[in-house]
């Protein structure tokens, strides 16, 4: 059971199994999607959205392929791990911690054996717990590698850049892949222009008559407001 993965740790299949500087890692992602071994078809990787290079798979894509090479790792317990990349939220291990709950009704003549059955099935069910909490644990890193494998050479430097690489991406592949599929939609310029748009908007729809302006002055600004968010 957990015992097999109490020592992964952050080791080949960690940190450094993600970076992508072996062979394995940036030699293969330097390119938006590359040929596989066969030359045929495209290896789906996770591309960053640049200036005049949109990635040649979405997120959604790459992601599916992401699941289906988890889904034959034999690993313990890598079902919750595979549901947490599918929704994009961490499985809450705690949720499913098992609790003790005692008969106590006193008139219950069988009080005493279903207690006892009780306790049986909790430890039992507790072991099992905490065998599927250290595989959830242990399964992080590897996944975090899994990833980063699937990133581009461009992907990999943006998420070093980033203040919590080291720590809170390494540790939760979800945020990981929040961030990433941040950088697949989003630009520094495409922030601009949001934020352009936004202002123009603002600008609209706060357009009021000022006091002692006559209408005709009004509807002249309005207008200009109103063409400054068509073009």
């Amino acid at each position: 059971m957990s015992g097999q993965f109490q020592n992964t740790g952050r080791g080949s299949n960690g940190r450094n199994a993600g970076r992508g500087r072996s062979q394995q890692g940036r030699g293969n992602g330097q390119y938006n999607g590359n040929k596989s071994g066969n030359g045929s078809q495209k290896e789906k990787k996770f591309h960053p959205l640049t200036r005049g290079n949109i990635p040649k798979f979405s997120f959604d894509e790459v992601k599916k392929t992401l699941v289906i090479k988890m889904s034959m790792m034999k690993m313990d317990h890598i079902d919750d791990m595979i549901q947490s990349v599918q929704t994009l939220s961490l499985f809450y291990i705690e949720s499913v911690k098992p609790t003790l709950v005692l008969v106590t009704n006193d008139s219950d003549p069988d009080k005493g054996i279903k207690n006892e059955e009780r306790r049986t099935n909790y430890l039992a069910d507790q072991k099992d717990w905490k065998a599927r909490k250290n595989a959830f644990d242990n399964n992080k890193p590897n996944v975090y590698g899994m990833i980063m494998k699937m990133c581009t050479d461009h992907m990999v430097d943006k998420l070093e850049q980033e203040a919590d690489f080291e720590n809170k991406l390494f540790n939760d592949p979800v945020e990981l892949l929040m961030r990433i599929k941040k950088f697949m939609t989003t630009t520094v310029d495409t922030e601009w222009e949001y934020f352009g748009l936004w202002k123009t908007m603002s600008n609209l729809i706060n357009c009021h008559q000022k006091e002692k302006e006559n209408i005709a002055s009004f509807c002249k600004r309005f207008e200009e407001r109103a063409k400054a968010l068509q073009a």
